[in-house]
């Protein structure tokens, strides 16, 4: 016989996650030595974010673009500070790759789900491992729903 399974309460460091997310407190993440804190992303922080992305081709430098957007958070400051701002954080600081990704991770948590859920699909479907199929296999496949015989 199998065993039965009992649903258990979740312990107190879940409880207290749960709680941070519902209440829609900024996370404190320590970047290069202060204290900041990440809230829920502003939409043109999130339309910046996402145009350094796909725009910007070397990687270091799109980290940490990424990572100035994400500490701006805001329209007006992202107009004003951003361009000096990044420069500051590539040429002059030099942040360590773990404090980038640290400030980015933190950020992702607060994205609205559905956008992040979006970008996940898009980037699983653009991956260069996935299979592609040939021009004849496609047309198969496209005959096969639409109902007719496929063509050779």
């Amino acid at each position: 016989m199998e065993e039965d399974k009992k649903v258990e309460q979740p312990g107190v460091e879940l409880q207290q996650l749960l709680d941070d997310v519902l209440a829609a407190e900024p996370e404190k993440v320590v970047f290069m030595g202060r204290k900041r804190e990440i809230g829920w992303m502003h939409k043109g922080t999130m339309r910046k974010f996402s145009h350094v992305a796909l725009k910007e081709k070397d990687e270091w430098k799109k980290s940490v673009k990424l990572c100035a957007v994400v500490l701006l958070n805001g329209c007006f400051r992202l107009m004003l500070l951003y361009w000096l701002y990044w420069r500051w954080l590539y040429y002059w600081k030099d942040p360590d790759a773990v404090e980038v990704l640290r400030v980015v991770d933190a950020a992702k948590k607060k994205i609205p789900s559905v956008a992040c859920s979006l970008l996940t699909i898009l980037a699983t479907g653009m991956t260069d491992v996935m299979m592609t199929m040939t021009a004849e296999e496609a047309r198969a496949t496209r005959a096969g729903q639409a109902g007719a015989r496929p063509t050779r």
